[in-house]
């Protein structure tokens, strides 16, 4: 799993050879890529379901994040992920479901 550095999508890759497989735009996830961004955060829940998170600013100048489910195996956004989490980098996903 990759995000391109201007933050504006995120890439899936097969193994080993590298190869992306699925590239999904910020519009995929229902936001505006002027408002939203693609943070650095995010991975692997499942071998075949993947977390990205997406951040932005609030109307109040508020830093907000949510995180994302993306069947890769349906190549869809599945929703969000609801976790209690104080900054977009404390969600540690093991790929193992846990």
């Amino acid at each position: 799993m990759t995000v391109h550095h201007d933050q504006t999508d995120v890439a899936f890759h097969r193994h080993p050879d590298g190869e992306a497989t699925l590239t999904l735009p910020i519009e995929a996830f229902g936001y505006d890529p002027d408002e939203v961004f693609i943070e650095w955060s995010g991975g692997y829940l499942t071998p075949h379901t993947a977390v990205v998170t997406l951040g932005g600013e609030g109307e109040d100048g508020e830093d907000w994040f949510r995180h994302h489910v993306v069947d890769l195996r349906t190549s869809t956004v599945d929703g969000e992920l609801t976790v209690e989490a104080e900054n977009p980098y404390e969600l540690h996903l093991l790929g193992d479901g846990t």
